[in-house]
């Protein structure tokens, strides 16, 4: 006999094996539980894994765009989920995000093959290389999944209909992203900044306070770009919004005392005012002077006047500091290493040996170049340059259209080459994810096509008018 479309005995199978399955559930639950710990967070990386799997299958581009918004909200949350000293659900994210452009590669590989591709792939090499040579094998392969991630975050645009069509989806997307953050900037404020080394400076999300900024100096640049672009359109109060976000970013950023920050923040407004709007300079100057009248900014520069020469029992100022570490690191390098380096992570690794105020501890390079050199080598220096080549060349082709813009987005990877000189931005994942979903954005734009020009401009009605 059938009921419903299903005969007795299939509704039977069913039954038994939703009990079987719930059965197993609750018995599989304890020692779930067991396995992961008393902690929340803990207990909720398995099921938000298994959502980030079933986003990936039925809703691939939502999963993209959230997990790059909500990023840089996500350090402290992965690291709680994190499981022991291995990975975590954050992990699990990057795997994603490598796996979608995969996906993605294979679909349509002409989306990318002319573009992204050539780009990244010397680059991969040459990270490929210092993973097998690192001398810990598993954060060799940690750090090339990252640096793989890169590359995917820049790639995937390509394949997204909206940056193909205009940049003011892709920047008001990631200064949208950027609200969150900054709000907890102003919590961390309130409750007094960080303690010991870092007393004063707020981090927000982030880990430290210097990728904070970073981040405040990237961001800081968009709002510029979207109040000048002649691509983008904002209304009168979207503009009066705009200058007071930019306002409150500033405002953060000078809280942050990263004085690298402060310095790549001038690039931007110091290009457009001399390219663009000279009176700029003079706003410029004025605030400069403004600003040196703080006491917190006088301490974080007259910091940089002492503690230059290292003395027995001296304490070196952090830049200081800084050339120290590169001149030991990069006079211990054999000559035999110079072409392909010791391997990903080896600066780190190798700091105790060659650095004299090591302490036994394990310090990272504070510098792309000297970190990137000590651990590609020439090769791995040579595939970095190239990248850079061809992607200040594929925003140059924006000029035609967009020459205000565009000369803000390179302006933008100044800004970044500028801040790698003296930090570890290659370690910086949020950040980095922005920064290159942006440039990827911008890339995929100017190769697509050209900007349509509101219907204002052109003088044609809208559809309903037509």
């Amino acid at each position: 006999m059938i009921a419903g479309g299903i005969a007795r005995p299939q509704r039977l199978a069913i039954g038994l094996a939703v009990v079987a399955a719930a059965a197993a559930a609750g018995a599989l639950v304890p020692v779930y539980v067991g396995a992961m710990g008393d902690g929340i967070a803990r207990l909720a990386a398995l099921p938000a894994a298994i959502a980030l799997g079933f986003a990936f299958v039925f809703a691939r581009r939502f999963l993209f765009l959230s997990v790059i918004f909500f990023r840089p909200l996500c350090d402290p949350l992965f690291e709680a989920m994190r499981f022991g000293s291995g990975a975590g659900l954050g992990g699990v994210a990057n795997a994603l995000v490598i796996l979608m452009a995969f996906v993605l590669l294979v679909e349509k590989p002409a989306a990318v093959g002319r573009t992204a591709v050539p780009m990244w792939v010397p680059l991969m090499v040459a990270a490929l290389i210092s993973a097998v040579q690192a001398p810990e094998p598993a954060q060799g392969v940690k750090y090339f999944l990252v640096y793989l991630s890169y590359a995917a975050v820049f790639s995937i645009p390509f394949f997204l209909e909206e940056c193909r069509q205009g940049m003011g989806f892709a920047v008001r997307f990631v200064v949208a992203a950027s609200v969150l953050p900054a709000l907890c900037g102003i919590v961390d404020f309130a409750r007094g900044g960080g303690g010991g080394e870092l007393a004063g400076r707020i981090s927000s999300t982030f880990e430290h306070p210097n990728i904070f900024a970073f981040y405040l100096v990237f961001n800081i640049s968009l709002v510029l770009y979207l109040l000048k672009s002649t691509l983008v359109r904002v209304s009168r109060a979207q503009r009066l919004l705009l200058v007071a976000y930019m306002a409150l970013l500033f405002a953060l950023l000078l809280l942050t005392k990263t004085r690298s920050a402060w310095a790549a923040s001038l690039v931007v407004f110091v290009v457009y005012g001399v390219m663009f709007e000279r009176r700029m300079l003079v706003y410029l100057a004025a605030g400069a002077g403004l600003l040196l009248l703080l006491p917190a900014v006088q301490d974080r520069l007259a910091d940089l006047a002492q503690g230059n020469e290292r003395i027995q029992f001296s304490q070196l100022n952090s830049y200081a500091w800084r050339k120290l570490i590169w001149e030991t690191g990069l006079a211990w390098m054999k000559p035999e290493s110079l072409p392909l380096g010791y391997g990903i992570d080896a600066f780190r690794y190798y700091s105790p040996v060659f650095f004299p105020l090591a302490g036994n501890f394990n310090h990272g390079a504070h510098s792309v170049y000297v970190q990137w050199f000590f651990e590609a080598g020439m090769f791995g220096v040579a595939c970095a340059a190239w990248l850079f080549y061809r992607l200040f060349a594929m925003l140059a082709s924006g000029m035609r259209t967009d020459r205000l813009g565009t000369v803000i987005l390179v302006t933008v990877v100044l800004e970044y080459l500028v801040m790698s000189y003296s930090d570890n931005m290659l370690s910086y994942l949020s950040f980095n994810w922005h920064f290159w979903f942006l440039m990827g954005a911008a890339c995929a734009f100017n190769t697509a096509g050209r900007p349509r020009a509101p219907a204002a401009v052109r003088g044609v009605a809208g559809p309903a008018a037509r």
